[in-house]
């Protein structure tokens, strides 16, 4: 497949900062003491979901001309950063719930 694209180098980012801030949130949720705390990390998710529809819609067109491989990985990228987001939804509910 040779060298990462910035797009997919961006994209993968924003995942592993999506996964440290449910970890963050998580943890917070284990006592429900901090719920703002923990809003806060699930807008910062939401932002960077809103971040990667970006990344991937400006990648979109340039995909066409590439391997159906490269569409695949990038397809994949997005839906990591969408179930985080789904994810963040959930412990939204949870925190709403417990307040």
């Amino acid at each position: 497949m040779g060298k990462p694209t910035a797009p997919a180098v961006e994209l993968a980012r924003i995942i592993q900062e999506c996964c440290l801030h449910l970890e963050f949130a998580i943890r917070a949720l284990r006592s429900l003491k901090h719920p703002k705390i923990i809003q806060d990390h699930l807008r910062e998710i939401t932002r960077l979901e809103n971040e990667a529809d970006n990344i991937y819609r400006n990648a979109d067109g340039a995909l066409f001309s590439s391997p159906p491989e490269i569409r695949e990985v990038y397809a994949w990228l997005e839906a990591s950063v969408d179930a985080c987001k789904a994810v963040a939804q959930v412990i939204s509910e949870i925190v709403v719930k417990g307040s």
